[in-house]
């Protein structure tokens, strides 16, 4: 077996404290009371049809019953100007209509299995274990302004997901080790279980984010080959693949296995994140000092424009906006 390729981590970085502007919530208050007049039987008669009566008995005036009703609040829906950096979803966010069919069957199927519809896993190495990357939106602390504030539906649906990082999580992880059962964890896997089926039977998601890629060099062809596999295993098990490209250019400067994982996306038809683009928007690609793992400030406060040039707080709502559009292609 080849040997784990040893990642550098991330030091923790020094927190920036943002003040994050505090919304002054709405007076309550019951509605004024208004005076209504009681027809008589005779001056009810002569109203308009349609109009709303109230007749008193023998022109005895009795106060209407008061009647409480709860009125929902609208959804929030993402505003039309929607972008990241002056990216807008369509250019990051990769999903054809062939794609739409795709994620709709893969979940039909997963359903008819028993897949959890309000659960995902996460597939992924070090760049995802770490607290700066998805769980941030488990933690409550953060705040996401008027334009990404729709968001709020995904977080709530997905709640305790995303900072779930079970056996398929692992520092070091390649798209060959996914299928190696000397990568499981045998404090909760079975034997002879790999990563991927292992996490399938302990969480049953039915979505998987996946991020491989950055410690896959020197071998190209057994990339894509690999990665194949895990997208389609995914798939023949009812769970919908959600893929992504990488800031690294960890393989070299070739690019190879962002290519491979978008070649793989279009023949399997599958959502893909272009995170590879976005992070053509950051400083320095959003990479921190060992050009793998990502920065991060916080707290996460999107209504600064500041954090925008940021590498973890882009890529985590970048994944939760492709999520966002997932569920509701699948009517969730």
């Amino acid at each position: 077996m080849p040997a784990t390729p040893t990642e550098r981590v991330l030091p923790t970085p020094t927190a920036v404290e943002v003040e994050a502007p505090t919304a002054e919530a709405p007076a309550g208050g019951s509605e004024p009371t208004a005076e209504v007049e009681v027809a008589t039987p005779a001056e009810a008669a002569a109203e308009t049809e349609g109009a709303v009566e109230e007749v008193s008995a023998e022109g005895t005036e009795s106060a209407p019953e008061t009647v409480e009703t709860d009125t929902p609040e609208p959804a929030l829906a993402a505003p039309p100007d929607l972008a990241i950096n002056g990216m807008t979803p369509a250019e990051f966010i990769i999903m054809s209509p062939a794609a739409l069919d795709n994620v709709r069957a893969i979940f039909a199927q997963g359903q008819a299995l028993g897949r959890n519809p309000d659960v995902f896993s996460i597939l992924g190495d070090s760049l995802i274990a770490t607290p700066q990357s998805l769980a941030q939106w488990d933690h409550q602390d953060y705040v996401l302004g008027d334009e990404y504030g729709y968001l709020h539906r995904t977080i709530e649906k997905y709640s305790g997901s995303f900072g779930r990082y079970g056996p398929s999580v692992r520092v070091g992880l390649h798209s060959w080790s996914v299928f190696d059962p000397l990568w499981a964890d045998k404090d909760v896997c079975q034997a002879n279980e790999d990563v991927l089926t292992c996490e399938l039977r302990l969480n049953n998601p039915s979505i998987m984010l996946v991020f491989l890629g950055s410690n896959d060099a020197g071998v190209p062809g057994g990339f894509i080959q690999n990665y194949r596999q895990v997208v389609q295993s995914l798939i023949d098990n009812g769970v919908v693949p959600i893929l992504a490209t990488k800031a690294d250019r960890f393989e070299g400067p070739d690019n190879a296995n962002n290519l491979a994982i978008r070649q793989v996306a279009e023949e399997l038809q599958v959502p893909l994140l272009e995170f590879d683009l976005l992070a053509n928007t950051l400083p320095g690609r959003g990479l921190g000092p060992d050009n793998v793992h990502l920065t991060f400030l916080e707290p996460l406060d999107y209504t600064s424009p500041g954090l925008m040039s940021i590498g973890y707080p882009v890529h985590n709502l970048a994944v939760l906006m492709i999520l966002d559009q997932v569920r509701e292609e699948i009517g969730e």
